[in-house]
């Protein structure tokens, strides 16, 4: 029995997002307005860097405003004696071919019409122009041919129309009518064009080709053409129209856009369009679209190969590649033009399905980061599950524990210290995991405030009246000696200077109990989380940052800059005494007359340290990639801790912030992110390398 082999989930994923390209290019290159938008830019681009190319023998001879005022014309009565002159001119050059771009359909002084008939028929050469009026509310038009006696001098003649899209942008050569072939067309045939050969091909859909801008297209004012020296138009093609700048009211505008337009070019009048499209067609070099089979295989191509690679990448490999697939569509469809006349919507790979593939890329990119977590989460877990069952665990191994005599290393009764003495008042209640605390010298213990796998926090009065905290931490609680070993040293480091700063909790008094295996020491108290330093013993509620945000959820932008401050500050102190903390997080922050304050300093060690075992110490998601150590390290614990204060979410979810930052943008919130993003940075060279550096940010901002 053969047994089918699946595709691994990666490549499904891979298949699956490149399909998806390729359909969202589909329906970009398919469905309008997308269609006709992307194809025009793709268009477009194309003469964006194109450079000027010789126009050869073609000159384009326009009825301006220069030439009417220095004739004494009028558009509308123009002396057509004046063309029979310069056709008679042109024919005297020995002008290849001249075409005329005006309408000449009104009767004029019967002299000067029959006069221009002679000078048309003696050249042989000319093309008139058909105007062609479009009915407005149905398909198709009627066309306006020249009067009689100009069309008896000549059989030449083609529909003057310009193929123009939205904005009069002229991008396509028009073929004409079914019955009139178009303007450019004639003359083309009459020229020799090998195109016009076959009239089944005439309407093929054919795009312009572009010299350059087509202000470099040789023109002369009809003024200047009359005066130039004799020879100047041998062996030349000669447009002749132009529309003069100024219009009347509701006068159509014989101006056309070209790609070039878009960028900040001029209109121009219909006979420069003509006269490329002529010049396209005599050259043989006009644009084809890449036909609808081929542009699909490769909008699919494209669409696989996007969709499926830039899945595997990072956000920044991600960009720089879809950087280069725009670079690519561009590079082939240039190398198609200069080559092959062939172009296609090159668009709708570089504007849409890059970007498409970008966004897909970077929403995978989260995802996995997602499960990566979930997966590091799970093994945490399970390291931590390890651990506990070699450790006590809470009820369930406390009374174990409470039997278990001294000698056996029980946890350590009232007359097991021989440097203590028993505690006046009543014996305080024994804690969560049923450990009965020790006595301390002059304290009355009252309550456990706080417990962790090393220890207990307790809240004790002395013998006048204040109240401190007590933490204990024994030996047992540990598999070995040095983790208890380093819990005192840090203790031992931290101790002297606790006092130096105002960031620091003071150290009271440090006692340590050989035969019963546990050291303790005696802090000053926090606040109370309602009431602050007015402490009611039976109520108290240590005041921490961690429940300040599960309280507020997060704090005034303001706010967490003051508080930024005071801890950059005593973090630099820290450090300043070649000490590091190694566990800053919420919950060891805690408050003293209001100011924030470093505590639960067991994991303070000397910097450059290389203790066995000491390198990853600390907590999830506060640890700095590289791991703890450094004061760069602790500025990374202190970004993360101070991006759950601004944001109010938890570090594990960072860097992500909440819609509401960016609904009502906070300045002084935004800047400060910029703050925490430079201290969380994952790459300690782009960190901040200190907290002194940090804290001068914040003091800035502080101050704007």
């Amino acid at each position: 029995m053969k047994l089918k082999r699946k595709l691994p989930e990666s490549w499904r994923g891979c298949a699956m997002a490149g399909f998806a390209m390729a359909f969202v290019g589909f329906v970009f290159l398919v469905l309008p307005p997308f269609n006709i938008w992307l194809t025009n830019l793709s268009y477009d681009l194309l003469f964006l860097f194109s450079k000027d190319v010789d126009f050869g023998n073609l000159v384009v001879i326009e009825r301006d405003e220069k030439s009417l005022k220095q004739l004494g014309q009028t558009y509308e009565k123009w002396d057509r004696a004046l063309f029979a002159r310069l056709l008679d001119r042109l024919t005297a050059d020995g002008a290849k071919l001249v075409v005329f771009d005006f309408f000449p359909s009104d009767p004029g002084p019967q002299e000067q019409d029959a006069q221009l008939a002679q000078s048309i028929k003696k050249n042989g050469r000319v093309v008139l122009a058909v105007d062609y009026h479009s009915y407005p509310n149905n398909a198709g038009g009627e066309p306006n041919f020249p009067r009689e006696e100009f069309m008896a001098a000549t059989t030449n003649w083609g529909l003057s129309v310009v193929e123009s899209s939205g904005n009069r942008i002229s991008r396509e050569i028009h073929p004409g009518v079914e019955n009139l072939v178009s303007l450019v067309w004639k003359a083309a045939s009459l020229a020799g064009a090998d195109v016009t050969r076959d009239e089944s091909r005439r309407f093929d859909h054919r795009w312009l080709r572009f010299y350059g801008p087509p202000e470099a297209l040789p023109r002369l004012s009809f003024s200047d053409a009359l005066i130039q020296d004799a020879g100047y138009f041998h062996d030349k093609y000669v447009f002749l129209g132009g529309r003069p700048r100024i219009q009347r009211q509701a006068e159509e505008s014989d101006e056309f856009g070209t790609p070039y337009t878009r960028w900040g070019g001029e209109f121009h009048a219909g006979v420069v369009i003509h006269a490329i499209a002529f010049l396209n067609l005599i050259r043989g070099d006009w644009l084809t679209r890449l036909s609808p089979v081929y542009e699909s295989l490769l909008i699919l191509g494209s669409g696989l190969l996007l969709g499926g690679g830039l899945r595997f990448l990072r956000p920044l490999p991600g960009a720089i590649a879809g950087f280069f697939g725009i670079i690519i569509a561009a590079v082939i469809v240039y190398a198609l033009v200069a080559h092959s006349n062939v172009w296609f919507s090159w668009m709708t790979i570089a504007g849409v399905q890059v970007p498409f593939a970008f966004v897909w890329s970077l929403v995978q990119h989260t995802k996995r980061l997602q499960r990566e977590k979930e997966v590091t989460s799970r093994l945490l877990e399970r390291e931590k599950e390890i651990v506990e069952r070699l450790l006590p665990q809470g009820d369930d191994a406390a009374p174990s524990v409470i039997r278990t005599p001294l000698k056996d290393a029980a946890l350590p009764r009232a007359d097991a210290s021989a440097a203590s003495t028993p505690s006046p008042g009543p014996v305080p209640a024994t804690s969560s995991r049923g450990w009965l605390p020790p006595s301390v010298s002059d304290h009355t213990l009252i309550s456990c405030i706080g417990e962790g796998a090393y220890g207990q926090v307790w809240l004790a009065k002395d013998v006048i009246g204040s109240y401190h905290a007590v933490k204990f931490v024994y030996r047992l609680t540990f598999s070995h000696s040095a983790p208890f070993d380093r819990e005192f040293k840090g203790i031992e480091m931290f101790t002297p200077i606790s006092r130096s700063h105002p960031g620091f909790v003071n150290i009271l008094h440090v006692g340590r109990n050989e035969p019963g295996n546990y050291f303790y020491y005696i802090m000053e108290l926090g606040d109370d989380e309602n009431f602050g330093q007015r402490i009611d013993a039976a109520n108290y509620s240590p005041k921490t940052l961690a429940r300040l945000i599960r309280k507020h959820g997060r704090l005034p932008a303001v706010e967490c800059v003051g508080l930024a401050l005071e801890l950059t500050s005593a973090l630099d102190s820290l450090h300043q005494h070649r000490l590091i903390h190694r566990d800053i997080k919420p919950s060891n922050i805690i408050f003293v007359n209001g100011s924030p304050k470093f505590a639960d300093v067991g994991l303070v060690t000397e910097m450059g340290s290389k203790l066995k075992g000491v390198t990853y110490l600390g907590t999830e998601g506060y640890i700095a990639p590289e791991g703890p150590g450094t004061p760069s390290a602790d500025v990374y614990s202190l970004g993360k801790v101070l991006y759950e204060a601004s944001m109010g979410r938890d570090r594990l979810q960072y860097p992500d912030l909440p819609t509401s930052l960016f609904e009502n943008a906070d300045p002084v919130l935004l800047k400060l992110n910029d703050i925490v993003l430079r201290a969380c940075e994952p790459n300690p060279a782009k960190r901040y390398q200190s907290a002194a550096q940090m804290h001068a940010d914040l003091l800035k901002l502080q101050l704007k």
